[in-house]
């Protein structure tokens, strides 16, 4: 009778097989004494006769060829992507196109790839970022750029990205982005400034970036207003805000603000659209 021992040792024989089967190329041969199956295309063997007297076990136990390696490292490769893309579903859409190494340098993007890569100090001491300037500059591009890089470190960094006009118009469940917005190592709210709502709403943007605040850990807040309509905020009639104002005197206090000085880049990608379609058309 099989020992425990023995089963699990079959047992994962088993499935090393599974995964690097024999194929009719595949020849017979000898590798350190001991007889052995060869991988019919690079060579290298593929089985090893063993004889394991402790868990009394004797027969052919699968190894990895090269082409074993290269298999399980495409395998590794995309099941990797997949998470990374659940990943970045799960942090609020994130565009997997956001990357640094593709992005056009600028000194803004300099610092937010520095802020990136020495992450783990930026965290320690609850460094956050105020990404702003006109519209079109590049901030949110940033912001997810910055994003992505700490996805892709492993293990992957917690990331959340909203924008307060999403929440206020109701289609997520408030006490879940809190608990998302307290469990983040890393929380972007993009676009603000361009919320509009009332007493109460405005009430729930700020318990959220306070329990930000409360919790100390970094946020990155993207906004197209000027550096004076952060500081001191306008209603619809141009009154001061008192309401935007508690919120931004937040983020003022949490992170250090950027400003992307580059002229908006969207006139000049419709216009590349434009040519490539009148070209593909002939017109």
């Amino acid at each position: 009778m099989k020992n425990v021992f023995t089963e699990v040792v079959e047992g994962l024989a088993a499935k090393g097989e599974a995964r690097n089967p024999l194929t009719p190329e595949d020849y017979r041969g000898v590798t350190d004494g001991r007889e052995a199956v060869f991988c019919g295309k690079c060579g290298e063997p593929k089985r090893i006769w063993r004889k394991i007297d402790a868990v009394d076990f004797q027969g052919f136990t699968p190894t990895l060829c090269a082409c074993g390696r290269k298999q399980r490292e495409a395998r590794l490769a995309e099941d990797t992507a997949e998470k990374r893309s659940a990943l970045r579903n799960k942090a609020g859409g994130l565009s997997p196109d956001c990357e640094f190494i593709s992005s056009v340098r600028s000194p803004e993007m300099d610092a937010c790839w520095r802020y990136a890569k020495n992450w783990d100090e930026m965290r320690e001491r609850n460094v956050g970022l105020l990404l702003w300037g006109r519209n079109g500059s590049g901030k949110s591009h940033a912001a997810q750029c910055i994003a992505n890089e700490l996805l892709n470190r492993d293990p992957p960094v917690g990331v959340y990205v909203k924008t307060f006009a999403e929440i206020l118009a109701g289609k997520f469940d408030k006490t879940e982005i809190l608990e998302r917005v307290r469990q983040m190592s890393l929380v972007v709210f993009d676009d603000v400034g361009a919320e509009r709502g009332n007493d109460y709403a405005f009430e729930t943007i700020f318990a959220i970036v306070d329990e930000r605040y409360q919790t100390r850990k970094p946020t990155i807040v993207t906004t197209n207003l000027t550096w004076a309509e952060i500081q001191n905020p306008l209603d619809e009639r141009g009154n001061p805000d008192r309401r935007r104002k508690r919120i931004y005197d937040r983020f003022l206090e949490m992170c250090v603000p950027i400003e992307f000085k580059g002229k908006s880049k969207r006139p000049e990608i419709n216009a590349e659209k434009m040519d490539f379609v009148l070209r593909t058309l002939g017109l």
